[in-house]
């Protein structure tokens, strides 16, 4: 049995069942599905229900996305701000147990300061790439790593050089490099995975065309 459907600016549809007992209604312009219906669903029914698949997708990415962004920031501003002090003040806080490092130490640091910086605010702004840009994000993590690994080059080369190993800042350090790049990977896994599912979806449109 097929379904009648009617859609016209903001008119309410249904709900309408069909013999499956599924429901797609209306509001506001609006279409819902509560339970997909077993019978056929008008195209133009379809092509609103993948508009707005699309839509919503796009719209938690930017939101997600300035959320790292903002939260990346403060971080780089911090990294950058004390690479400007360490010139001035070697080892202020809270870096000051590591004020024991050697000469070779005490001159990287700086240049470590900017490579976190820029691999935190890098790793979270390839994910602000919205629809056109899509396909420049894993370049741009890509560059993050690099700059994360010559980042904990540096770190490490400065913790090495200790009298006694901090384990403590190892971990502070390990965290700050790893963690944005891993949450961004995974994040950008989850929303490749979705727009799979979309296309997977648009490729089993039919024509249908309801009274």
């Amino acid at each position: 049995a097929s379904k009648q459907m009617q859609t016209s600016g903001n008119e309410d549809i249904g709900p309408q069942r069909p013999e499956g007992g599924g429901t797609v209604r209306s509001r506001g312009g609006k279409l819902s599905v509560e339970e997909l219906p077993d019978g056929p669903v008008d195209e133009e029914v379809q092509n609103q229900l993948l508009e707005q698949f699309r839509k919503v997708q796009e719209s938690q990415e930017l939101w997600f996305s300035s959320l790292l962004v903002i939260v990346s920031l403060p971080l780089f501003v911090f990294f950058v701000v004390h690479a400007y002090l360490h010139l001035i003040d070697p080892w202020s806080w809270p870096f000051r147990g590591l004020k024991d490092a050697d000469q070779t130490g005490r001159r990287v640091a700086s240049v470590a300061h900017i490579f976190t910086g820029l691999a935190l605010v890098i790793s979270f702004a390839s994910s602000l790439a919205q629809q056109k840009m899509r396909g420049i994000r894993k370049p741009v993590l890509a560059t993050a790593c690099v700059l994360a690994t010559l980042a904990g080059v540096c770190w490490l080369r400065i913790l090495l050089s200790l009298p006694a190993f901090p384990w403590e800042y190892a971990g502070f350090f390990a965290g700050v490099l790893l963690l944005p790049i891993l949450l961004q990977w995974y994040v950008m896994r989850i929303w490749e995975g979705t727009r799979t599912e979309i296309q997977r979806l648009e490729a089993l449109k039919y024509r249908c065309h309801t009274a």
